[in-house]
């Protein structure tokens, strides 16, 4: 059935109109975002975030498309999906294109029957299934609820709809509280007293309309991932750049300048202060939290920290943009914690990394003043990390050999080009 924008009264009636009808033909619509998918991968452009749904997710991008393309989110609805069939083209339509994470909605159809009568206990397992493959790739995962609904055009005659999202929610939500994830609850924030869907943001009850996706969807799901990638602040500073800032493609595992140990530099270092401002906007453009400037390929013994976007949940870490040039560690606390590590030299590798706790370093900072310094958390794993590449190092060489072994093929794709990421490199 075809499309129809009905731009006068800011609806989508394509939601309205085609419900969630299964598709007739193949069920899992392997084929419908196949050439899409291809272009993404060809591109060699990383999206921030894919979002696996059904037609709820498929009418937003036809409502609002400059919502996904100005933020480099990919959309990969299917109306009439069950979370059994978003599951099974997973693989294809989420983990092929690599993203930084995955925002899941499933259930309306499942609770629709669509596929026939589904238990909770198993809708629940399907999305918990998607989650796991998702981190099992470290892919970030946020969940979304249900939306809404007290009954369903397509299929009349659901017993209780309203009270079994209810339910599946409060499934949901736990096992989001569970293992840590980040939820989004549109539910919360869009039912009426009955547990359904108001005419303000639905013509149908069940698909938001331009309005909802704009005033509700967009906010909640877009605040959740500014949260999870930090990329607040990237955006803003991608607005603000100017013609006179530079951005270093990010040098990538492979090249000679990574495996040299810097040399120290004094305040007659040319255009010292043009380089610190260059790469806090690489930096940032990146979406990274520590550059070193062996990255950019100068063996210089000088790095930045930008812990920014960790404010949120850590505010002495709000403003932490910091300099270190000739650093110098000297102590190391016995006390050592594990962390999840990745570096922009190394594309698509996460690790957990072994560490000190608490560092004592000597440096000069970007006006080339003497620091002895503590630290300790957050920043002193970040500082260890830039370190090491000044140092000709790189994080994987703090992993078991076992572990090392088992990333060679990645890590010899990378020295041969065979890698993606959203992000200048050379």
């Amino acid at each position: 059935m075809g499309r129809i924008v009905a731009i006068a009264v800011g609806i989508c009636l394509c939601c309205s109109v085609a419900a969630q009808k299964p598709a007739p033909k193949e069920r899992m619509q392997f084929g419908r975002y196949s050439a899409d998918n291809a272009a993404v991968m060809e591109s060699g452009v990383r999206p921030d975030a894919v979002f696996i749904g059904d037609s709820i997710f498929e009418c937003w991008a036809d409502c609002d498309s400059l919502f996904f393309a100005d933020h480099n989110f990919i959309e990969r609805g299917i109306s009439g999906q069950t979370s059994s069939q978003m599951l099974v083209r997973f693989r294809r339509d989420v983990l092929d294109l690599a993203p930084r994470a995955v925002v899941i909605m499933a259930g309306t159809n499942d609770v629709a029957q669509n596929e026939g009568a589904i238990a909770l206990e198993n809708i629940l397992g399907n999305i918990e299934s998607m989650c796991e493959i998702a981190e099992r790739h470290k892919i970030r995962v946020v969940l979304c609820s249900v939306p809404p609904a007290v009954g369903f055009r397509w299929r009349t005659g659901v017993e209780r709809p309203a009270e079994k999202i209810a339910t599946l929610n409060g499934m949901i939500s736990g096992y989001a509280a569970e293992h840590g994830l980040p939820y989004v609850d549109l539910h919360a924030a869009l039912a009426d007293e009955h547990g359904g869907m108001p005419a303000k943001w639905s013509k149908d009850g069940v698909h938001p309309n331009n309005e909802c996706y704009r005033e509700v969807f967009e906010p909640m799901v877009y605040g959740t991932l500014q949260r999870v990638l930090h990329i607040k602040e990237r955006r803003t500073e991608k607005r603000n750049k100017t013609s006179k800032n530079m951005i270093y493609p990010i040098v990538v595992y492979g090249s000679p300048v990574l495996r040299k140990e810097s040399v120290e530099i004094d305040a007659s270092y040319p255009d010292f202060k043009k380089l610190v401002e260059d790469m806090f906007m690489t930096l940032t453009e990146a979406s990274g939290v520590g550059l070193a400037a062996p990255q950019i390929g100068k063996n210089i013994r000088m790095f930045i920290v930008d812990c920014t976007p960790w404010g949120d949940e850590n505010p002495e870490l709000a403003d932490y943009r910091r300099v270190f040039v000739n650093p110098q560690i000297y102590e190391r606390s016995e006390q050592t914690d594990l962390f999840e590590e990745g570096c922009l030299s190394l594309p698509g590798i996460h690790e957990n990394v072994r560490r000190p706790v608490t560092i004592r370093m000597r440096y000069l900072d970007e006006n080339f003043e003497a620091h002895d310094e503590e630290f300790t958390g957050l920043p002193a794993r970040v500082i260890q990390h830039e370190y090491d590449h000044i140092e000709g190092k790189v994080f994987t060489d703090h992993l078991s050999p076992l572990r090392r072994n088992l990333l060679k093929g990645k890590i010899l794709n990378l020295a041969k080009g065979k890698y993606r990421c959203d992000y200048k490199t050379k």
